[in-house]
């Protein structure tokens, strides 16, 4: 047998499994449409009297119920069903007692139970769900936590149908297995029982009020302020001294939620007194939903708090308040904490200050005003926002931040004021660059500084180079051991640089009077 012979028999086996398998596909097909057509033609015969469900009253269901278990085509009947309960969003009562005294939830319970495949219980868990009666919530529940043998897509459909089963009588069974729920599970059947709506409010409150330290009653307390249970105040406010942090976190949140002024009292008492931070950060959260002048104070002073996230949710808090958070955090800013003014910059960027301060200066509309906020939120650490503003297309927000700068003596800048002072367009900017740097005493410009020197252009006759000179002898005190000698830099050929180490000299910014000493004019060579 040849190579090409063998080659032909596998071809030719692969084209008949090819057309075998097209063959069945067809086949298989106009069986299902078969199948599909003669389930339509059944199911005409039961459309109008479902239909005639919808329409009679609670009273006279009963006989019609029981002209329907007299049928036979049961398949038929229960196909007619699912149509309804996959066309509504809402479950009328008709439907869910058709559904319960047909047997038909039962029998998907035990479907979901028992099943071998696990298409047909996850079919059997999205009927549930969408039938919406009460009885399937336990089997639906212990399909979710068998999460060693079941299968995942099984277990999230059956989460999906919890979430849509509004049977009030669901609500006990759902709150028994929030209290036993694993910690991943008690979210999600939290998020269900919210939901409910009104229905869970009484007995979530009794579950809060009992004693204890059972973790579910947190989420009770997230529940009630969810579904904003006004009863459910006197509950919320006692559980702000639970001895359960996370109780009285949830708590804090859900009176903020609630939106009773009558909440401010207890939160601002129990803002800075918790124990907890995290306990305190909620609280402050919870603060920022209302609008008023003693909550701002506490606020502003809360930003002072030893810990980081209560400082940072006080500083959110302040800022959903809005507009007139803005003077308190002003006033923080010249807070001696220098946390405190951090946090307050932080908060006044969120708000959207620094942009009026820019449109300010741009106008030069109460420009003394805008500059000392500026030169404020500098010496406040505001590094980001002081970096970009140094590329801003405007000349004088460039100037007055170079400006702010050097007042707030911001070193940690010096990086950025030398790129301005060799690249900016603007030879005033580069001379007012040049200048800080000179006054920061930042040892790193001298490279910037000494090429600076052969700029040609001027500023209001003065050129550029004699400050770049004169910010070159500003840089180094007589006798500091980290830059060179001031003599290397008297025998710089270059006069505006000769000139200016040759000037008499005055303390540095930040050396003190008892430490300066006077410098001597030193001969020009």
């Amino acid at each position: 047998m040849t190579t090409l012979t063998i080659i032909l028999i596998v071809a030719s086996v692969m084209l008949g499994a090819g057309v075998l398998t097209i063959l069945v596909w067809f086949g298989y097909t106009s069986y299902l449409n078969l199948i599909e057509r003669r389930l339509a033609r059944r199911k005409g015969v039961y459309r109008e009297l479902v239909a005639e469900l919808a329409t009679r009253e609670r009273a006279l269901l009963e006989p019609e119920i029981h002209r329907i278990r007299t049928l036979l085509d049961l398949e038929a009947l229960e196909a007619v069903l699912e149509e309804q309960a996959r066309g509504t969003s809402e479950r009328p009562q008709w439907l869910l007692d058709v559904y319960d005294r047909l047997g038909l939830v039962d029998r998907y319970i035990e479907r979901l139970r028992t099943a071998r495949q696990w298409r047909e219980r996850a079919f059997a868990a999205e009927l549930l769900g969408r039938v919406g009666n009460a009885k399937a919530v336990p089997v639906l529940l212990e399909t979710v936590q068998a999460t060693r043998i079941e299968d995942g897509d099984v277990r999230e459909i059956a989460l999906r149908a919890l979430a849509r089963i509004a049977d009030p009588r669901a609500v006990e069974p759902l709150i028994e297995s929030l209290k036993s729920a694993e910690l991943w599970l008690a979210p999600r059947i939290a998020d269900i029982l919210t939901r409910h709506g009104p229905l869970v409010v009484d007995p979530l409150v009794a579950f809060l009020e009992q004693p204890g330290r059972h973790p579910a009653r947190a989420w009770a307390a997230n529940v009630l302020g969810e579904v904003r249970a006004p009863r459910a105040f006197p509950v919320l406010v006692r559980g702000l001294g639970d001895l359960d942090d996370e109780v009285r976190a949830k708590c804090a949140t859900a009176l903020g939620r609630l939106g009773d002024r009558r909440a401010i009292t207890y939160l601002l008492e129990h803002l800075l007194s918790d124990p907890a931070p995290f306990v305190r950060a909620r609280i402050a959260g919870a603060l920022g939903q209302f609008d008023d002048p003693e909550v701002i104070d506490r606020l502003v002073r809360a930003l002072g708090d030893p810990a980081w996230w209560v400082r940072m949710r006080s500083v959110e808090a302040l800022e959903q308040i809005g507009a007139r958070a803005e003077g308190p955090l002003l006033v923080a800013l010249d807070d001696p904490d220098p946390e405190i003014r951090i946090r307050a910059a932080v908060g006044l960027e969120r708000l959207g200050v620094p942009a009026t301060l820019v449109g300010m200066i741009e106008s030069a509309e109460r420009l003394p005003e805008a500059m000392e906020t500026l030169v404020k939120f500098a010496s406040a650490g505001a590094r980001e926002l002081l970096a970009e503003l140094l590329l801003h297309p405007s000349l004088e927000v460039r100037t007055a931040v170079v400006t702010a700068i050097r007042h707030a003596a911001r070193r940690d800048l010096a990086p950025e004021l030398i790129e301005a002072a060799r690249g900016d367009a603007a030879p005033v900017l580069r001379a007012a660059a040049f200048e800080a740097l000179g006054g920061l005493g930042a040892l790193k410009a001298v490279p910037a500084a000494l090429d600076g020197l052969t700029d040609p252009k001027t500023r209001s006759g003065r050129p550029p180079s004699a400050s770049s000179g004169a910010s070159v002898g500003r840089m180094w005190c007589p006798g500091s051991e980290s830059g060179p000698p001031i003599r290397r830099l008297v025998c710089v050929p270059r006069r505006p640089v000769r000139s200016a180490c040759s000037a008499p000299r005055t303390p540095h910014p930040t050396s003190s009077a008892s430490t300066a000493t006077p410098s001597r004019t030193l001969p020009t060579t």
